[in-house]
């Protein structure tokens, strides 16, 4: 497996990482050591063009400890050709050799310290710190209210015992004024307004609560082996440990077996290949230099296309078409008088409403849905 991990933030380091693991000979694995370091070899001179920094970790299944063995010779020698190191030193496996190995460039100096922890199989987890920035994550403040928590026969009484609907104004602008600001104010008092703080990240489409949850357990399992030591404990975090690892194989899996299910063409495949391998998409914004320039670019094209649009519709009148341009008609009719609204059509016309809302709005339109069945439809009226 190699992947690459790509600057961010103006960073000019980039570190190609690359994972291998070789199965040792076998009646089901017919290749050789010596066939393994000769494909080695050549994938080692592919790696020898690439700019990045290089880091390559796995599974080696060769004796690094034992240098007077030929096969271990043979590959100590390829990588000083490669003029790659070996930076593992103490023992990984329970039989008492070195067989996972972290390799990297000597001229990169990126590996920092190399320790080989706990066994949790007949391999030891081998830890390995770089020299290299972790990448900033984004941080934002979120603003929410606890919407589902509010009592609507409490919400329907101080609304029905508010100015709004005990002492309503009578000119229209100042009820639509108190109309907003009583609701405002009723929310804050039901619903206040909370604020946290959280870290940005894409979210994984494949990743489920179940996941969460299992994840958990593993950690608390682990926890309690690490505290108590017991081998029982430890063979029931491995068990956990294993089932996380099914979980989040199954649901990558099934996950993108249906994206690629339903393409259309091979055009929307490699499109699912791409996000799956995350293969960076060129950008189609035009070129900028600032965010700045990019806004002022963006207004400047839509304006125009606005400008061209009714430059297009005069041009259309002109030649006689049927757009109306006699607009002296209706010009002296007002409005000035409104029917009475009955009970049953403001009832009507609240629950028939959507219940989608807008940040603009006092209060949600799923809570005034709600707390309408609880006030008195006449409240709603008016006239002027």
């Amino acid at each position: 497996m190699s992947c690459d991990i790509l600057p961010e933030n103006g960073s000019s380091v980039s570190v190609k990482l690359i994972v291998i693991y070789r199965p040792p000979y076998s009646r089901r694995n017919r290749t050789t050591t010596s066939m393994f370091l000769q494909d080695f070899a050549d994938y080692l001179s592919v790696l020898s063009t690439s700019p990045s920094k290089l880091v390559i970790a796995g599974d080696f299944n060769i004796h690094w400890d034992d240098q007077a063995n030929v096969e271990t010779k043979k590959f100590a020698d390829m990588l000083k050709s490669h003029d790659l190191l070996q930076n593992v030193c103490d023992f990984t496996h329970t039989s008492g050799h070195i067989l996972d190995y972290i390799l990297s460039r000597s001229d990169d100096d990126i590996v920092k310290s190399v320790e080989v922890s706990t066994f949790l199989s007949d391999h030891a987890a081998v830890h390995c710190d770089l020299k290299i920035c972790k990448p900033i994550s984004g941080r934002k403040e979120i603003v929410y209210r606890k919407l589902k928590a509010i009592d609507h026969d409490a919400f329907a009484k101080d609304l029905d015992s508010s100015d709004l609907f005990q002492e309503p104004e009578t000119d229209i602008n100042k009820l639509i004024d108190q109309y907003d600001g009583t609701l405002s104010d009723i929310l804050d008092k039901h619903a206040p307004v909370k604020r946290c703080v959280v870290a940005t990240h894409p979210p994984n489409p494949w990743y489920s609560e179940v996941i969460t949850e299992a994840k958990k357990l593993r950690r608390r399992l682990e926890r309690k082996w690490r505290k108590t030591r017991l081998e029982v404990d430890r063979q029931c975090f491995k068990v956990q440990r294993q089932v996380v690892w099914d979980m989040v194989k199954h649901a990558k899996a099934s996950y993108y077996e249906k994206q690629i299910s339903e393409c259309c063409g091979q055009r929307e495949v490699y499109r699912v290949i791409d996000k799956m391998l995350h293969n960076r998409v060129k950008s189609i914004l035009p070129t900028h230099r600032n965010d700045q320039e990019l806004a002022e670019k963006f207004c400047l094209y839509f304006s125009t296309k606005i400008k061209d649009i009714r430059e297009g519709l005069d041009a259309e009148m002109v030649a006689g078409t049927n757009i109306i341009t006699d607009h002296s008609a209706g010009k002296d009719e007002h409005l000035d008088t409104f029917d009475l609204a009955t009970e049953e059509e403001v009832k009507r016309i609240i629950n028939n409403s959507p219940s989608t809302s807008s940040s603009q709005d006092p209060v949600p339109t799923w809570i005034l849905k709600k707390t309408s069945k609880s006030c008195s439809a006449k409240h709603y009226t008016y006239r002027k």
